[in-house]
């Protein structure tokens, strides 16, 4: 009984990885490649003579700097990298959102503490170390 259900997972695993790593006749595979916008011009051209000697294979490309790529770590809380996008237009992102705590123009600088809360924190790290 061990030795059959070991055959079937056995069985099972190598369908898997046939069907992940084999290409199927026919059918059209998709690959997704995302780089650093300063590859864009390059990869185009690369993208378009590998598309031409492997017809079943479809890329995607996309940039880091691209505005959709922006808009997705905008909405994961990151500050863009692309100074045109704004914010606050962005949905689902925590300044759409209204989250506390996320200014679209946050102070520069952060106050400094006094000498009594810089001398506490420096008596807590000594006492813990």
């Amino acid at each position: 009984m061990a030795n059959q259900h070991l055959a079937t997972s056995l069985g099972i695993i190598i369908a898997a990885l046939g069907l992940a790593y084999a290409p199927i006749l026919g059918s059209q595979q998709r690959l997704l490649v995302v780089s650093g916008s300063e590859m864009q011009e390059p990869l185009q051209t690369l993208e378009a003579r590998f598309e031409q000697d492997n017809p079943n294979i479809q890329i995607d490309l996309t940039f880091l700097r691209a505005p959709a790529q922006q808009a997705t770590f905008v909405q994961f809380g990151f500050r863009p990298g692309a100074a045109n996008l704004d914010l606050a237009t962005v949905p689902d992102s925590p300044w759409a959102e209204s989250v506390p705590g996320a200014a679209v123009n946050p102070p520069s600088a952060a106050e400094t503490p006094s000498q009594e809360t810089s001398s506490e924190i420096v008596r807590l790290w000594q006492r813990a170390n």
